[in-house]
């Protein structure tokens, strides 16, 4: 136990006991600090391990709601595998069975017949310009979408439409769909993309001409590609 000293007694004290005593001092300082900076290391290795574990179990569940986002969606797009939607009959069409027997009649233009049996339901959207038709049978919606492609540059007036009318087929989408297909226009838009398209209800993109198509199922599936795009929608956010 260190004793105590009075001023007029360190006053007495010869040099070297001076010097003694101030390096006794300085080893139970740094002895001290020695033993605070371990415990601080400590805490801070504690710290980031527990960091480390909140940031692996985050990532684990922030995969896991990307699937179950992505089966769900998919789930959603397949109940509609066996529609296609119509854009550009005019509004001068009747709906009902007017409309039907023009849809039907577009169809032959590009060399596909389909019977009245063959539609299970067509009807326009809220899009007035859209029209949704579903048919029985799958094979007969993959024809009309193998075919879509005829309908360019074609002419409908003998259909009674104006001479200036132009149709388009495309996979019935749903509304994630939908958002992920407005998602890649934007960046085809911004030169990004070689170029975007939907083969059965998924939505494709190429990045380059001479690239693979890659399947986009999820806006995960996009923000991997273009960290620095700022994608704001369902599913995932990315605020950059």
């Amino acid at each position: 136990m260190a004793s105590k000293h009075t001023e007029e007694s360190l006053k007495n004290l010869r040099k070297e006991e001076l010097v003694r005593m101030v390096l006794h001092f300085q080893s139970l300082v740094d002895s001290k600090f020695t033993e605070l900076t371990n415990e601080v290391k400590e805490s801070f290795q504690r710290v980031e391990a527990d960091i480390a574990l909140v940031r692996n179990s985050n990532n684990l569940l922030k995969a896991q709601i990307i699937d179950l986002e992505r089966r769900c969606h998919a789930n959603s797009q397949y109940s509609r595998r066996e529609s296609v939607e119509i854009f550009g009959i005019p509004e001068s069409v009747g709906d009902g069975v007017e409309l039907e027997e023009k849809v039907i009649d577009i169809f032959k233009k590009i060399d596909i017949t389909i019977s009245k049996e063959k539609i299970e339901s067509c009807h326009r959207l809220y899009d007035k310009k859209k029209t949704i038709v579903k048919f029985s049978s799958r094979k007969d919606c993959f024809k009309v979408l193998n075919n879509k492609n005829k309908l360019k540059d074609m002419s409908f007036e003998d259909l009674g439409f104006p001479d200036v009318t132009k149709l388009y087929v495309n996979d019935s989408l749903c509304p994630y769909y939908k958002f992920i297909w407005s998602k890649c226009k934007e960046l085809y838009s911004q030169k990004r993309l070689a170029s975007f398209f939907t083969i059965n209800g998924t939505n494709k993109i190429r990045i380059r001409e001479d690239s693979s198509p890659i399947s986009i199922t999820h806006l995960a599936d996009l923000t991997e590609h273009f960290l620095d795009f700022k994608f704001i929608g369902p599913g995932i956010t990315n605020k950059n």
